[in-house]
């Protein structure tokens, strides 16, 4: 950390490198960054933010990023970027400061003194082995297997060298048998971020903060783990619908795999819904693009997709969005919601609408401003209450319109919260999805646990579109099947196992085209009605 001399004299006058001093600064940058960006992650991702995310998104492309909001950006300048060369540069000039000292004439006449010669040789023999390049290399290496090991990477590269355990247990949709009944009901399919069932725990999160969908007519599921490749919003919709475990798949970047379709060899809930007869709806508050939705429901059947730039042309307030993402509050959400189940209701086709709720983003939501003063000053635990208010209107609403009479109704949550180590002591024991059969029904569920798997085969036994018998759709078996609760229990230990996640050819395949006649389905116009007072851009 000298000041450069003369280049012309060896290294003992005091003659530094200048590559080494950049490979050391750099080393430490390096150690600086890995630690502050993770630290950074946690507090907005929560306790486990993996590298299939992160895989994930980077094969999607940075357009799978659209619609991030704004904070997150700024938060990360202000969090990781900031503090990274704050720190590196108080490193380099607090190592100018002592060597300056250390040159000083008065400094070197006291290191003179028999008394304080000794403990000035050892303190430099330890400054120089902690400025010096091996402790730098030394430390950017360590910080590194560090920051790999808490995302998961040596777990991603054990899964992907583990047997294939997902052939066996996948059960291959019959496309033909589940859509040679006529459609008899609609499906209104609603999906609440975040929620669990700890969010009804006042003793835990300090207040009943689902009351208000807990109270709605209906039938929850208490046990609802949320098995490996479900645990992020994306993954759960995909697991729900497709009854697989969403992991990334890189080759099919480099390839001739399809990169502009998602998953377009999965059967899944859409593919069956539209071939059906049914009218597909999916309706989210935020970009379109986040993670790949629009191409997900794209690929699967959904015929109008609808989010924030949909909803700006069709005039909605732009104070409005200021919920996560940049989108809309989920009171707006459902208030749009609210208009295209009336629009639909004069067509005869039965309709799928699809739409996940927002305001519930970890790590302390952010409430609309139709909230009450309580609701907002309660961080999530009050977030999640207005959003249960919100959410119970909306359905009573409908009700009241006897927009339902022929409607199969599911509210429940894409994925746990992602709590915070500051949050951990709220989320202690069993960690479960909130999942709830809001519409009448003539059976009820055949046992009390199931995971994201099942919900499909579930859709299909409500809206009758099965023959009875075991209903089972890829990793699923239906609510209502007759399976023994033994072999149901082998079952669920199989399918929340690590192992279901290990490389698959059976799995690869979802990314070919199911044939060369494939066509992905093209968006299609569709208009709700402008809110009150607005008009359309």
């Amino acid at each position: 950390m000298s000041v450069l001399a003369n280049p012309s004299l060896p290294p003992s006058t005091g003659y530094v490198n200048p590559r080494r001093t950049f490979v050391r600064y750099g080393c430490y940058a390096l150690s600086v960054v890995l630690v502050a960006t993770y630290g950074w992650l946690r507090s907005v991702f929560g306790n486990r933010l993996t590298v299939e995310q992160i895989f994930f998104h980077f094969d999607l492309g940075l357009n799978s990023l659209t619609g991030v909001d704004l904070y997150l950006v700024l938060d990360a300048v202000r969090w990781v970027i900031l503090p990274s060369v704050a720190i590196v540069a108080a490193l380099y000039l607090a190592g100018l400061l002592i060597e300056r000292i250390a040159a000083a004439a008065a400094v070197k006449h006291l290191l003179l003194q028999p008394g304080l010669a000794l403990a000035g040789k050892r303190l430099a023999a330890v400054y120089r082995k902690l400025t010096g390049l091996g402790f730098s290399l030394f430390l950017a290496l360590f910080t590194s297997l560090l920051f790999l090991y808490q995302i998961e990477l040596f777990h991603f590269v054990r899964i992907s060298l583990g047997e294939d355990q997902f052939s066996a247990l996948y059960h291959a949709p019959e496309l033909e048998q589940l859509t040679s009944r006529s459609a008899k009901k609609n499906l209104l399919l609603i999906y609440v971020e975040s929620l669990e069932r700890i969010m009804g725990d006042a003793n835990l999160v300090g207040r009943d903060a689902i009351a208000p969908i807990k109270q709605l007519k209906g039938v929850e599921v208490p046990t609802f783990p949320a098995a490996p490749g479900t645990q992020w919003t994306i993954a759960g919709m995909f697991s729900s619908q497709c009854s697989a475990p969403l992991k990334p798949f890189f080759a099919n970047k480099f390839s001739s795999f399809a990169t502009e379709d998602f998953f377009p060899g999965a059967t899944c809930l859409g593919d069956v819904l539209r071939s059906a007869g049914y009218e597909q709806y999916f309706l989210v508050g935020h970009h379109l693009a986040y993670s790949g939705l629009d191409k997900f429901y794209r690929t699967h059947g959904y015929h109008h997709l609808l989010g924030r730039e949909e909803w700006k042309q069709r005039g909605v307030d732009a104070a409005e969005f200021k919920s996560w993402g940049m989108g809309l509050h989920d009171d707006m959400l459902l208030k749009q919601a609210l208009a295209v189940v009336r629009d639909h209701d004069r067509k005869k086709a039965p309709f799928n609408i699809t739409l996940i709720t927002q305001d519930n983003h970890f790590p302390h939501g952010l409430p609309s401003p139709r909230c009450t003063e309580d609701e907002k000053r309660s961080d999530f635990p009050g977030v999640f209450h207005c959003n249960s208010r919100f959410l119970a209107d909306f359905v009573k609403e409908l009700n009241q319109e006897s927009l339902l009479d022929n409607t199969v109704v599911i509210l429940m949550g894409d994925h746990p919260f992602m709590n915070s180590m500051k949050q951990s002591m709220q989320f202690r024991g069993n960690r479960y999805v909130y999942f709830k059969l809001l519409s009448p029904l003539e059976h009820p569920p055949t046992r009390a646990v199931m995971t994201h798997f099942d919900v499909a085969p579930t859709v299909f036994d409500l809206l009758e579109l099965t023959h009875g018998g075991d209903t089972r759709f890829g990793l699923g078996i239906s609510l209502f099947s007759s399976i023994t609760r033994d072999d149901y229990q082998r079952h669920l230990e199989t399918v929340t196992s690590e192992s279901i996640l290990n490389k698959s050819p059976t799995y690869d395949a979802f990314w070919k085209p199911k044939t060369s006649s494939t066509r992905t389905l093209k968006q299609t116009s569709f208009s709700p009605p402008a809110p009150s007072g607005k008009t359309p851009d």
